[in-house]
């Protein structure tokens, strides 16, 4: 899905960055067409959960890609394991968070849900050299 054959760490580092702020202003703009459509309330503030979650997640991957590129081939298992524990201890809390203050969560869901199909997206057709 992302191509970086041939380009420098540094040039890995400014596109994720590009990939990470393309996927900041994504969300707002999800957030902001899944506020008119489910209105105030619970819904709406449910949807920022679900994008603030597609985002944190988001930053999370990235990162932790941008970390593995300092790190021998041995140790990246072992940083995949972070990463994948990461976004899920993220997830999970976020999730019982919203659950705790009586929230629904089929709007977390589809907001993160969104944000994702933005994020394949995103690195499919923005990150590709050859486009």
């Amino acid at each position: 899905m992302l191509d970086v054959s041939g380009r420098t760490n540094e040039e890995i580092k400014q596109l994720l960055t590009r990939v990470w702020l393309r996927q900041v202003a994504i969300g707002l703009l999800i957030f902001a067409l899944g506020s008119l459509i489910t209105g105030r309330g619970a819904g709406m503030i449910s949807l920022a959960g679900g994008v603030l979650w597609g985002v944190l997640d988001g930053g999370i991957l990235l990162a932790g890609t941008v970390q593995g590129l300092a790190i021998p081939i041995e140790e990246s298992k072992k940083q995949r394991w972070k990463i994948y524990f990461c976004r899920l201890i993220t997830g999970c809390a976020l999730i019982i968070g919203m659950l705790c203050l009586g929230l629904r969560v089929a709007e977390t869901f589809l907001g993160y849900i969104a944000l994702h199909i933005c994020f394949f997206i995103n690195l499919q057709y923005f990150t590709n050299p050859k486009r």
